[in-house]
């Protein structure tokens, strides 16, 4: 079976300070990149509104390789020494974390991102400002799989029922994301 995704990124779903992104799909392997502007219409979940930026402590991750890049920062795979997991990190591009106002937009979609369970949205683990070298972070459920660019170039395009397939579970991820009061 082959993989199917939406987007160019390979690896996890990308939440950019603005975005819902990475979207898991349940026939093979892909990843959907959904990059959709947020405001939340009413408090979020006790959960996620508990969850608030931590110290972290970034030493436990080894980084492997960059595998995106987006307007807010840098999206890196990285292996969790402790979880014995891969992950993704985002970092806070250094210049934008310079103002008050981007660093609140980046915690304020990793908060958000973490009121999400649905087997669609990748999971936001943990997220703050790193105890060593102060930049702000998101660490991410890392999900595996080939970019879209790669599939279509490899491909061409999607089959009718391949592209209903990932219509249906963006539908889905979206359908969740509005139970949750978010608004995009």
């Amino acid at each position: 079976k082959k993989s199917i995704c939406a987007n160019g990124v390979t690896g996890p779903r990308v939440r950019s300070s603005e975005t819902v992104g990475r979207l898991r799909l349940s026939r093979g392997v892909g990843v959907v990149n959904v990059t959709v502007p947020m405001k939340t219409a009413a408090p979020m979940n006790r959960a996620a509104a508990a969850m608030e930026p931590t110290v972290l402590h970034l030493d436990r991750f080894h980084l492997l390789r960059s595998i995106g890049q987006g307007g807010m920062g840098t999206v890196y795979l990285a292996y969790d020494s402790i979880e014995q997991r891969r992950v993704a990190i985002k970092f806070l591009a250094d210049n934008l974390a310079k103002e008050k106002l981007n660093v609140d937009r980046f915690n304020r979609e990793a908060r958000i991102g973490a009121s999400f369970d649905h087997q669609h949205i990748v999971r936001t683990l943990m997220y703050g400002r790193d105890q060593m070298s102060g930049r702000h972070a998101m660490v991410l459920e890392y999900v595996d799989g080939p970019s879209c660019s790669y599939l279509l170039d490899r491909d061409g395009k999607l089959s009718a029922d391949d592209a209903a397939l990932v219509i249906y579970h963006v539908a889905q991820a979206l359908a969740h994301v509005h139970e949750h009061r978010v608004i995009h």
